[in-house]
């Protein structure tokens, strides 16, 4: 680690300062416009999924606690999507 310099609070700082409100809003806009319009373009194909719960347990020679969790198992290896305008 580097004992000299600027520290990242004072780096960040600097970047943000650099960036105006009006840039900030334009990206996010571009963004989201952008992902709404491709899920609306590319509809996914049907992928049977399995949920599985995997209980509370622990881990390790130091047992660990793991939390439950849920994981999904897919019928499929990959996700399909429609071409656009192909819904059937």
């Amino acid at each position: 680690m580097p004992t000299k310099g600027p520290t990242m609070e004072e780096v960040y700082d600097g970047i943000e300062s650099t960036i105006t409100p009006i840039q900030k809003k334009s990206v996010n806009l571009v963004n989201e416009n952008s992902f709404v319009s491709m899920k609306h373009e590319f509809h996914q194909m049907p992928n049977p999924e399995l949920t599985l719960y995997v209980f509370p347990h622990f881990v390790g020679k130091d047992e660990v606690p793991i939390p439950g969790y849920e994981t999904v198992f897919r019928a499929y290896e990959h996700s399909h999507y429609f071409l656009p305008n192909k819904i059937e």
